[in-house]
């Protein structure tokens, strides 16, 4: 049989889809072949009949929506996770504010946590941690600015809860952790280290270090030494991890930070990712190095299809986090003015080392995607991408401003001249809104974080993402925010910023994909592109933007293979 005559693996008629392709916004019905998209109909029942009987055959799996109620929309990017961190929090310990409500109670739980470790290791029975290797408490979540009296986790008070055991507690920004003596002891931490570029050790008023470390820089020693402790299996945590993603209608995730120590995770999971045997990773990644890693082009990559696992851009993290007072802002800390507020942090450089870094990436025809969350950052990539533009004009760079929560007006006028695209994390404005108005940054200034409107009308390209692990992986969630500003007590935040559901629904569709440079063939549901769509039990452009939270994940295709959902579509 000639490929002109060959039948289609799967037809979906009778549908509601949402297509986001502008020359036909919504079909009725559509073919998949060998992974991708190859016929899609138009709106209406004549359409969709004559689909179905040119591309089924015998073995075609046909899927028949009855014009029921929901909508089938291309699948979603997340267009900045921390998959792997995701992947490697597996079986760690929840000290969120909502199961710790007190400094006490989380102390407690660290506390008991580590009495069941210890016994485990006591009994040979534990599977997290090598044999001979040291036994870790690890946390997660606690965050001082939830606490009754913002008392801030320290040394001391870890030592206490876990005199033999090491410990380490995540900050929910990932841009802060906190340890403990043994901690230290085993990363070869002591008192007399100095603070290396980009990150910052806090200390007691005698000098001793007191278990809290900023950035990356600064608490990598340690986490090195946790993570050389644990067991990992990587089947189990990474596919673990991808079909959780699957579950939230994620098709295509890209990992922000991904230098030789998580590529290995990577190369360890793809290890089981086999196309011939039809055995295939359930999600897609773009994989984003760290600007100091110049090997990452002589890097043996992963086996696997391009289509599943690709290289983005460099990665650069030019300041902080604003809910930890790290973020390089022009004005100071609304509730805490004393606060050093416009220091630029970039990680493992110098600010004229970055600089120069970001130039020759840029003249050598790689992507940026650069951390910035103040508006003093912010304007010191501008500074550096509009000089690069002069020196090296790249028509098309697609170079990338990551979270990007407070720019200016004029900045995001700059943003627009000068090509960049932006991932902007929205959920800033739901998990953090509250304190922003009222602590970190004022009302003025919160009102303007994630200014989804005023890029739109300069026609800034944007996607939308989680940060996950730092907020849930929930891109629906997130289109809820875009489209209400709604913080977590529910008053809202800056309404002149909200958006319409489709711009929402673009920012985690074709407008991700463009900020990966994968338009052409992820993002919409056209003929040609890889058969990635998700099945939701609204359609999300006839509801009200308040429900769209509400709407259902039924089942994700991934390469036109089921990836998630335990039924098939058309009997829900």
């Amino acid at each position: 049989m000639s490929s002109d005559e060959r039948k289609a693996d799967l037809v979906v008629v009778n549908a509601n889809v949402i297509t986001m392709n502008h020359k036909l916004p919504r079909a009725s019905a559509f073919a998949v072949l060998d992974g991708r998209f190859v016929a899609v109909a138009g709106a209406d029942e004549a359409a969709s009949s004559a689909l179905a009987a040119k591309w089924v055959g015998p073995l075609t799996k046909v899927i028949d929506l009855k014009a029921k109620e929901g909508a089938v929309v291309p699948g979603f990017v997340e267009s900045h996770t921390h998959f792997c961190n995701d992947a490697n929090n597996f079986f760690w310990f929840s000290v969120e504010v909502k199961r710790c409500p007190t400094y006490a109670s989380v102390l407690q739980r660290i506390k008991e946590i580590a009495g069941e470790i210890r016994a485990e290791k006591e009994s040979g029975r534990s599977d997290l941690f090598q044999e001979g290797k040291e036994h870790w408490v690890r946390c997660y979540g606690f965050d001082e600015t939830l606490m009754p009296n913002n008392e801030i986790l320290n040394r001391d008070d870890l030592d206490a809860a876990s005199p033999d055991l090491p410990v380490w507690v995540w900050h929910p920004s990932l841009h802060r952790a906190f340890f403990n003596s043994k901690a230290m002891q085993l990363a070869g931490l002591n008192d007399s280290v100095v603070d290396p570029p980009g990150g910052h050790y806090s200390r007691y008023e005698d000098g001793r270090l007191n278990g809290q470390a900023d950035e990356m820089p600064a608490f990598s020693p340690v986490y090195t030494a946790l993570m050389a402790s644990a067991k990992h299996d990587h089947i189990k945590q990474m596919w673990g991890t991808a079909r959780r993603y699957a579950a939230k209608g994620i098709t295509t995730a890209h990992d922000l930070w991904v230098g030789p120590l998580l590529l290995n995770n990577y190369t360890a999971a793809f290890a089981a990712h086999d196309e011939a045997k039809g055995e295939l990773f359930p999600i897609r990644l773009s994989l984003y190095a760290p600007a100091n890693w110049p090997a990452r082009d002589i890097t043996p990559f992963p086996k696997a299809s391009s289509d599943f696992l690709r290289w983005g851009g460099y990665k650069i993290i030019m300041d902080g986090s604003i809910q930890c007072y790290t973020a390089c802002c022009r004005q100071p800390y609304y509730d805490n003015p004393h606060v050093p507020h416009g220091d630029l942090a970039p990680s493992y450089f110098s600010a004229d080392g970055v600089k120069q870094r970001m130039i020759e990436l840029h003249r050598d025809g790689h992507q940026l995607a650069v951390h910035c969350n103040g508006d003093g950052a912010i304007e010191y990539v501008l500074s550096i991408i509009e000089e690069a533009l002069r020196l090296f004009p790249r028509p098309n760079h697609r170079h990338r401003l990551e979270h990007c929560q407070t720019p200016t007006p004029d900045q995001l006028e700059r943003i627009s001249k000068a090509k960049i695209v932006v991932s902007f994390f929205v959920g800033h404005v739901y998990y953090w809104g509250d304190r922003h108005r009222d602590r970190f940054l004022g009302p003025e200034r919160a009102a303007r974080i994630s200014p989804l409107q005023s890029a739109s009308r300069l026609f800034i390209p944007f996607g939308l993402h989680s940060d996950s692990p730092v907020t849930p992986v929930d891109p629906l969630h997130n289109m809820y925010v875009a489209t209400c500003r709604e913080t977590s007590s529910g008053e809202v935040l800056g309404p002149e910023e909200r958006v319409s559901a489709e711009m929402a629904l673009r920012a985690f569709t074709i407008d991700a994909a463009f900020l990966g440079s994968e338009e052409t063939i992820k993002g919409s549901i056209e003929v040609g592109k890889l058969a990635d769509f998700v099945f939701l039990s609204q359609d999300i452009l006839a509801i009200e933007p308040r429900e769209i939270q509400n709407t259902q994940v039924i089942s994700t295709f991934v390469h036109g293979r089921q990836v998630f959902g335990s039924h098939d579509p058309a009997s829900l």
